[in-house]
């Protein structure tokens, strides 16, 4: 399945969503309103296609942790952008986020 989130394109199959575009306070609300169905099974989030990104990003990164969490299920970040993980270790929090590059 692939749709279009404000600056994101979504592209879904089983357990992976892949994330293209610009991940920034224009295109955040939208993508949390569109995911929350998500998060019903185990989820793998790629950002490789995204090429702009900024503290709502990673703000989105956290409530998705949230609402994984709280639905019984797990979520691990792939690729994440290295805008975003310096955010993230500005702010102490980078060893809480489930990221990886492969």
């Amino acid at each position: 399945m692939s749709e279009s989130q404000g600056g994101v394109s979504v592209n879904m199959n089983a357990q992976q969503v892949l994330l293209t575009g610009a991940l920034d306070f224009a295109s955040v609300s939208q993508l949390l309103r569109q995911s929350r169905d998500w998060f019903n099974q185990d989820r793998v989030i790629d950002f490789s296609g995204i090429h702009t990104s900024n503290s709502a990003g990673l703000a989105l990164l956290l409530e998705w942790m949230k609402i994984s969490r709280q639905k019984g299920h797990q979520i691990k970040y792939h690729n994440v952008p290295a805008q975003l993980m310096t955010i993230a270790h500005a702010y102490g929090i980078d060893d809480q986020i489930p990221a990886e590059n492969v």
